[in-house]
């Protein structure tokens, strides 16, 4: 199943003219293990390095507003993980 995420994945990546949102891509998955979500999250940030928008891990952790921070108290994938 990892497999075919991480071709689907990297295929948004091939196909978008901007960086595909990875916290979308993770939330719309029924039940990802954390095996599925580090190789999404790690898929993510080798292509972003890439290109001119990349992002540091306490980018992916950060809330993903202030408000979110009482419902996502570690960040935005710490919430995937949550659901």
């Amino acid at each position: 199943m990892t497999d075919h995420l991480h071709a689907e994945f990297a295929k948004l990546w091939t196909s978008a003219q901007t960086p595909p949102d990875v916290v979308k891509f993770l939330g719309s998955l029924a039940n990802p293990s954390p095996k599925q979500i580090g190789a999404i999250v790690k898929l993510d940030q080798q292509c972003r390095w890439k290109t001119a928008a990349p992002m540091t891990v306490q980018d992916y952790l950060s809330p993903t507003s202030p408000e979110a921070t009482k419902s996502e108290p570690g960040g935005k994938l710490f919430a995937v993980f949550l659901r």
